[in-house]
């Protein structure tokens, strides 16, 4: 007959790898949040454009600009069919938001070939318009095509309304 051996086990090795692993996940969890929040922020919506007027473009302003009435899966502006770079180098472009609209829009003109960033506005609130845009610099006096994006924010929540795209050719001064 054999000898059994009897072992007295305190359970003591099993909890402190157990509170080991547990601290580890834990601290593991926080590190991979606070990484996850500190690479992608907080969003803050632009600030309002501080070239904005309120209404909409005098007829004098606008001579020698079509400007179309543009609606569109529900969001509605108006703006320049046909867009120049002035001397100063901004853009005139008569963004006009309604009063109507229930967004915020913002605008930005984007080189066709590189989608370098060559304007952009600050927002434009409800039942104001925007005549020109300053340039982000670079830019040369040539007809160069351009895709313009309008972006359209709610105005309470600051959420996305959508986003329309199109090309044209910004015309030189």
């Amino acid at each position: 007959m054999s000898k059994q051996y009897i072992y007295v086990k305190s359970g003591l090795f099993e909890r402190v790898v157990f509170i080991l692993l547990l601290a580890f996940s834990v601290a593991f969890a926080s590190v991979y949040c606070f990484g996850t929040t500190a690479t992608t922020g907080i969003y803050y919506p632009p600030s309002i454009d501080k070239a904005t007027k309120e209404g909409t473009p005098p007829a004098t302003a606008v001579q020698g600009f079509d400007v179309s009435n543009i609606s569109f899966g529900g969001l509605s502006f108006g703006m320049a069919s046909v867009i120049y770079r002035q001397a100063d180098g901004a853009v005139k472009i008569f963004l006009t938001n309604p009063n109507d609209s229930g967004a915020d829009l913002l605008c930005e003109i984007k080189d066709a070939d590189s989608e370098k960033t060559l304007f952009k506005s600050g927002r434009i609130k409800e039942g104001q318009y925007l005549e020109r845009i300053r340039t982000k610099g670079g830019w040369q006096n040539v007809a160069t095509p351009v895709k313009i994006y309008v972006y359209a924010i709610d105005s309470v929540t600051k959420y996305s309304k959508g986003t329309i795209e199109f090309e044209t050719i910004l015309q030189p001064w």
